[in-house]
């Protein structure tokens, strides 16, 4: 029976509750004190019968259903304080019928007035708890009020052994109820008293503990201010080198802006040399020039020249990139001015035959290196037009010519020999002459975009795959191709890579 009670108890204490202790002694003890009223409501209903308390009968069904009800309430998460109120209501309802229907002031069941105020103090609160008390003194004024003006009231006991009977009972059941809220409280109060007595005695290990951390704390304490100190002797250490550092490192970006200044300049220096395409496109029927240094500066160059009755044009692809292949530029660009427009050496074979020997002979001056270890040079690819009679002469060190017309791509390829560098063996510059027509394209190229790391396998683009490419587009203007071709390139690159060489394509129609 007593499992039965505790499983109905937890029954109504709302999900919330259970979380803190607090409200769940409150949910336990106000849901504890409606079951065992309640309890007492079905117990007495028959006594109600026997009495012939119609009214009585019917108040206390209906409030037998009403805490029903407000239990499942407040299990929904009603509030605590409303629901003493309604217990309040519920027992102060109950007692008024009752005493109405059983002779008014003069009523055994008026005393029970007590229980709708103890619950109210108890559930309701302090302030609520006075209020009812006030009504329930006003109620009691008026039934004496009633009486004095000798008002009939409705009561139902009139023989001397029902009267006698009803009295004991009624007296017993709120003897019976108060006793009940009495020792229910007693031992609430013996809880709190043994909790206070052991939260004293853990309070007194909890002293004697915090005496033995306190200790512990001011060694620590001792020990850090030491630490402190030797910090803040590394800390002022520490700050006299990020002074330091700060001051080699403004000198370091203000020698980074000196060289980045410098390295513009000398762009700006290179891009000078090298021929306007303007000045350029007036000799062709189509021009165009894809021209992607790596970095700020090239190592790739082109030149043209107009000298008598021909026209020359080069493509160059000197040793290294950024600052070293620049200067290759400007030495490369120096000595095809000299040998061509002042010396007036017009073979292509011959012209690289002397650009080979100057090249070796001025980085021998200006380096001081021993012959046999200069490796500072260049692959070029040079052309010589006479349009008079449509002929086109070239040589090559290590970079080829592409003719391009619907029979296909005819690659005429270059010396095996480098222009500069040492060599054991004397260095041959071939010379091919060709015979063009309008319906011929040409090309000339440094190796950077046949080198380029890219596409789904991370290769290099190839020469094989240069060429297909021209053939498609050859017969395209001249700009859309070099448009097609620096798309072709990023495409291949992709976001991963990054540019392998200078880049430099040149192509015409003459």
């Amino acid at each position: 029976m007593l499992d039965f009670f505790q499983k109905l108890k937890n029954y109504f204490i709302p999900e919330s509750h259970k979380t803190d202790v607090l409200l769940y002694k409150k949910a336990e003890n106000i849901v504890e004190a409606t079951l065992v009223g309640l309890s007492l409501l079905i117990v007495i209903l028959p006594f109600n019968v026997y009495f012939n308390l119609s009214k009585t009968l019917l108040a206390n069904f209906l409030c037998i259903v009403f805490l029903l009800a407000s239990l499942y309430a407040f299990k929904k998460e009603l509030s605590l304080v409303i629901f003493g109120n309604i217990l309040s209501l519920i027992a102060y309802i109950l007692v008024l019928v009752a005493t109405l229907e059983t002779r008014g002031i003069y009523s055994p069941v008026i005393s029970s007035f007590l229980v709708a105020s103890i619950i109210a103090f108890l559930y309701a609160g302090d302030f609520l708890g006075i209020l009812w008390v006030m009504l329930i003194v006003m109620t009691i004024l008026v039934l004496a009020i009633l009486e004095a003006a000798n008002v009939k009231l409705p009561f139902t006991i009139q023989e001397v052994q029902n009267k006698i009977f009803y009295n004991t009972l009624v007296n017993v059941a709120l003897i019976a109820f108060v006793v009940y809220l009495i020792r229910f409280y007693v031992n609430i109060l013996k809880n709190i008293s043994k909790r206070n007595f052991l939260k004293t005695e853990k309070m007194e290990k909890y002293n004697q503990v915090l005496a033995e951390q306190q200790a512990l704390i001011e060694n620590k304490n001792k020990e850090l201010l030491k630490l402190y100190e030797e910090y803040d002797k590394q800390n002022k250490d520490l700050l006299l080198q990020k002074e330091l550092l700060q001051t080699q490192n403004d000198e370091l970006n203000r020698a980074y802006a000196e060289l980045i200044d410098s390295i513009y300049y000398t762009k700006r220096i290179q891009e000078a040399l090298l021929p306007s395409i303007e000045v350029i496109k007036p000799h062709f029927r189509d021009f165009m020039i894809l021209y992607k240094p790596k970095e700020i500066l090239s190592g790739d160059f082109y030149w043209f020249a107009e000298v008598n009755e021909y026209l020359f044009l080069a493509v160059a692809d000197c040793t290294g990139h950024g600052i070293p292949g620049a200067f290759m530029t400007v030495i490369g660009n120096d000595l095809l001015n000299r040998i061509i427009k002042e010396d007036y050496i017009f073979s292509p074979s011959e012209i690289l035959k002397k650009l080979d020997k100057e090249l070796y002979k001025t980085l021998q001056k200006e380096s001081g290196f021993k012959l046999d270890i200069i490796t500072e040079g260049m692959d070029i690819a040079l052309c010589r037009i006479d349009k008079e009679s449509s002929e086109i002469c070239f040589a090559g060190a290590k970079r080829p010519l592409f003719i391009v017309n619907e029979t296909g791509v005819q690659e005429i390829k270059g010396s095996r020999f480098s222009i500069g560098g040492s060599s054991s063996v004397e260095k041959h510059f071939e010379e091919h002459r060709y015979i063009y027509s309008e319906n011929d394209a040409f090309y000339m190229s440094s190796d950077g975009f046949t080198d380029q790391f890219g596409g789904e396998y991370d290769t290099k683009f190839l020469t094989t795959h240069f060429k297909e490419k021209l053939k498609i587009n050859y017969h395209k203007p001249m700009e859309y191709q070099r448009l097609y071709l620096n798309e072709l390139h990023e495409t291949w690159r992709g976001y991963i890579n990054e540019q392998t060489d200078d880049i430099l394509v040149v192509g015409f129609r003459i």
